[in-house]
């Protein structure tokens, strides 16, 4: 099985390219999540899956500043299957 998904090879490569998808728009950005994906952000700590966090990020308008930290990396399976 072959797949067109776009994987960065380092921490950085990825972190340089959800910098980039953000200012582009939800198609960018779930090409870089994955699919059971769970995202806390917000001041208030909002949980959403990958499908509710794009929903409510589009609704908030475009991203002209972003900031990053505490980046926690996940290692699943065994890489690209």
């Amino acid at each position: 099985m072959t797949t067109d998904v776009r994987v960065p090879d380092t921490v950085a490569q990825a972190e340089a390219a959800w910098l980039v998808a953000i200012t582009k728009g939800s198609e960018e950005r779930r090409e870089l999540m994955l699919p059971d994906c769970v995202v806390v952000h917000g001041p208030v700590g909002n949980v959403h899956d990958r499908e509710r966090f794009l929903s409510y990020d589009a609704s908030m308008g475009p991203i002209v500043e972003a900031e990053t930290s505490a980046v926690t990396c996940l290692e699943r399976g065994d890489g690209l299957s």
